[in-house]
């Protein structure tokens, strides 16, 4: 019995082995005769022949991808024992192919088992190595991500202060803008939630014409209980502003929200912030996660803390992962501490979104998050 594994990233390899004569994949395979006659061998030799050429081109094309799987030397001893593996059939095919006998039932049913063989596992490597890519970003990604997430960051100003924000959407496809609550204090030159009635310019660029920019103007969202959408800077420090109904904005503004019960981020993982440092918009910095749980006495929220730029003015705009997800909201930089920055950790303000009936969790998030007691 001949069987092969199924896989769905290389179903030409596979069905071209499947549809071979004398093979049908989890059955046994019977001859007629137990001489095999030279033409039905040359085909049958000169279709498995090309199957492992074509398999050993897309070890290597996919090889050619990621070059840094070479220095790995368990890696590079099972690709030289699959590449010298199929080297060997090729030669074992050549050598029958120049014999003019007939071949012999049993002599093709032991190829037919080598290929088999040779194909689980070149397609295992090729399979691991796809693996490995799909956690890798290219410079060109990066591009891409940056292209996707910063038209949906903000700037967010007033009374000759600014900030940065986010849009985000909640699980009803409702849109807001995220930012801190030290934002909309510094606008507002007070902390008293009762004086949180005032307007904020919202200022979108859209990565695209700096000259005309789209500005609207807003205020804090109020709750269901009257209250408004603000957790003072010394609480959770973060604020959620209105989308008015009279602004239609691109359905493809909004980022999502990184589900971190799911995949929580690692210490080393590469993150990119996003805002208006000294008011210039759109800029980027790039950095890694340098703790993912860092407490603080600047509020009650734990930090993300990264060495990617934060300055005065990045303060509520968006830290993202390279899937461009949303992980955190900028908050912190020391001056004169050049890579020590913070950003509140998407856990944090899911769990505070939670609370103000903006529902932005799924269910295995909230068992994780907010547990039941």
């Amino acid at each position: 019995m001949i069987t092969i594994r199924k896989t769905t990233n290389y179903p030409d390899i596979q069905n071209k082995f499947l549809t071979m004569p004398y093979h049908k994949a989890t059955t046994t395979t019977t001859l007629s005769s137990p001489l095999i006659d030279n033409k039905t061998k040359a085909e049958t030799l000169s279709n498995v022949q090309g199957i492992i050429n074509i398999a050993l081109f897309s070890l290597n094309q996919t090889l050619a991808k990621n070059p840094q799987r070479l220095k790995n030397d368990e890696s590079t001893n099972a690709l030289s024992q699959i590449l010298k593996q199929g080297e060997t059939l090729v030669e074992n095919i050549q050598g029958l192919n120049n014999n003019n006998a007939p071949l012999v039932e049993t002599e093709m049913k032991d190829l037919l088992d080598e290929i088999n063989n040779f194909l689980k596992n070149i397609l295992k490597e090729l399979n691991n190595i796809n693996n490995e890519l799909e956690k890798q970003v290219t410079l060109d990604e990066i591009v891409d991500i940056v292209a996707n997430v910063a038209p949906s960051t903000v700037m967010v100003s007033g009374n000759g202060a600014l900030g940065s924000g986010v849009i985000i959407s909640d699980n009803n496809k409702n849109r807001y803008i995220i930012t801190n609550a030290h934002v909309i204090e510094g606008i507002d030159g007070s902390s008293n939630e009762s004086k949180k009635n005032n307007s904020y310019k919202v200022t979108l660029y859209n990565g695209s014409d700096y000259k005309k920019p789209f500005e609207f103007d807003t205020k804090l969202v109020t709750l269901s209980n009257g209250s408004k959408a603000i957790s003072g800077s010394n609480e959770h420090d973060l604020a959620i502003l209105e989308i008015p109904k009279n602004i239609n904005l691109t359905p493809t503004l909004g980022v999502t929200m990184r589900d971190s019960a799911k995949e929580p981020l690692q210490v080393g993982e590469s993150l990119i912030a996003i805002g208006s440092p000294l008011g210039e918009r759109d800029s980027i910095s790039f950095g890694i996660a340098s703790h993912i749980n860092r407490s603080s006495d600047l509020n009650t929220n734990h930090h993300i803390q990264t060495d990617a730029a934060i300055n005065p003015g990045n303060s509520g705009g968006g830290l993202f992962d390279l899937k461009g997800r949303l992980v955190g909201i900028n908050t912190w930089g020391y001056s004169g501490g050049g890579g020590i920055a913070g950003a509140i950790k998407i856990d944090d303000i899911k769990k505070v979104l939670e609370g103000w009936s903006i529902p932005v969790m799924s269910d295995s998030e909230k068992k994780v998050l907010i547990p039941t007691t």
